[in-house]
């Protein structure tokens, strides 16, 4: 498990991870709570990390790209870094679009996670 967020953190000039392409959703949020963790024990505040989990229904407004966007944009209030994580992110239409967005407009680091082959569709600009 360390060895995971090691390596991540070896990473951390890069602004976009997909990791954790599994059936074992416990793991994931597992290892997504851990990374969390270790962002707050670094000395980032909890409001500059964004956290949507797409099977909750707290979520099911947030359903396509445009009110992704929204959502997470209404939630960016400085220039600071923010921490995005969206975890089973293939529910949300044209969901490529608004990560690219993001990358190419905000100040973030963002982890997508799924268990879907759809998360490889190659729509992603490296």
């Amino acid at each position: 498990d360390s060895f995971i967020l090691r390596s991540l953190g070896k990473y951390s000039q890069y602004f976009l991870y997909i990791i954790l392409l599994s059936e074992i959703i416990i793991k994931r949020e597992k290892y997504l709570s851990q990374i969390i963790d270790e962002l707050k024990e670094n000395g980032i505040k909890d409001d500059h990390i964004i956290y949507i989990n797409f099977e909750d229904i707290k979520y099911d407004k947030v359903n396509d790209y445009l009110k992704l966007n929204e959502f997470v944009t209404s939630k960016i209030v400085d220039s600071d870094k923010y921490y995005l994580f969206f975890d089973e992110i293939q529910l949300i239409t044209k969901w490529e679009k608004v990560i690219n967005s993001f990358r190419a407009n905000l100040n973030v680091s963002i982890f997508i996670t799924g268990s879907n082959s759809k998360l490889l569709s190659g729509e992603l600009a490296t």
